[in-house]
């Protein structure tokens, strides 16, 4: 079901259909804040809550929620339980990371699809591409 079919929808409205959309998927709650200084946005597994930093623009606040999300739906299915429990473990190795990252993006990709209107807010962007997977992993070392 396509649900974000205008992309002339006011910050305001965007967060209240994305928190209405992530309960659907069992989203505990989305936070929305404009005091992140890195981060586009974290899932923490323990509390199944989304943070979003609200400074961004609506695409891109559009893109971390699906990217986040996708984080909760593999919580949910029991996907990489050691790296969204414990991120920072140095038993995952950057590579590791950056594998199960981009898996998340094409998670992510296929619920843009089916929530998203293309024509409106164009294709899902990855946000941890392979072209990118160099310096991307020395990132998360």
């Amino acid at each position: 079901m396509k649900v974000f079919n205008n992309n002339n929808l006011p910050k305001r409205d965007l967060r209240t259909v994305i928190c209405l959309l992530s309960t659907l998927y069992g989203v505990n709650k989305v936070t929305f804040n404009n005091k992140s200084k890195q981060l586009a946005g974290t899932y923490n597994a323990h509390n199944k809550n989304i943070f979003i930093d609200s400074k961004q623009s609506k695409r891109r606040i559009l893109l971390t929620f699906f990217h986040e999300l996708s984080h909760h739906i593999a919580v949910e299915k029991r996907l990489w339980m050691k790296y969204h429990l414990d991120p920072g473990t140095p038993l995952i190795t950057p590579q590791a990371k950056f594998k199960i990252e981009n898996k998340i993006d094409q998670m992510a990709s296929k619920l843009w699809n089916k929530h998203v209107d293309r024509k409106a807010w164009g294709k899902y962007e990855y946000g941890y591409p392979q072209s990118d997977k160099k310096s991307l992993t020395a990132w998360l070392a």
